[in-house]
């Protein structure tokens, strides 16, 4: 299933060791406005930082590029795994970019690995296989 969802937002594969998690943040434009009104045009820059995250469902760290919000924001989930597996709309993810949309496929399809090699184990014990 997830692997033709990859196929209809014409999702790569992961390219390079990073990933953007940026939701949605973009660089702002404006002005800097002194005391004597002179206006000079400036840009604002999202605060980016790249930090390896530990993933539980991949069994290892994640190479990603992320703003500080979206640091906190996973700190609030209670880590990448959860963090990426929070919200079932999609179009967060697309924002994103194509390689936090492929990372997200990764970690959902290794939890459902996980969750069929439990319950193959549990109908194994029953007798039922």
């Amino acid at each position: 299933m997830f692997r033709t969802l990859a196929r209809l937002y014409n999702i790569q594969a992961l390219r390079g060791p990073t990933t953007h998690l940026f939701e949605g943040r973009t660089t702002l434009s404006g002005y800097n406005v002194p005391h004597s009104k002179h206006k000079t045009k400036r840009k604002w820059k999202p605060n980016v930082h790249t930090k390896r995250l530990f993933s539980e469902s991949l069994g290892g760290t994640v190479k990603v590029r992320l703003t500080a919000s979206t640091l906190r924001t996973i700190d609030k989930y209670g880590g990448l795994d959860s963090y990426m597996l929070r919200n079932k709309n999609l179009h967060e993810f697309e924002r994103m970019g194509g390689s936090a949309m492929a990372l997200r496929i990764r970690i959902r399809e290794a939890e459902k690995e996980k969750v069929d090699k439990a319950l193959a184990e549990e109908m194994h014990k029953m007798g039922l296989s």
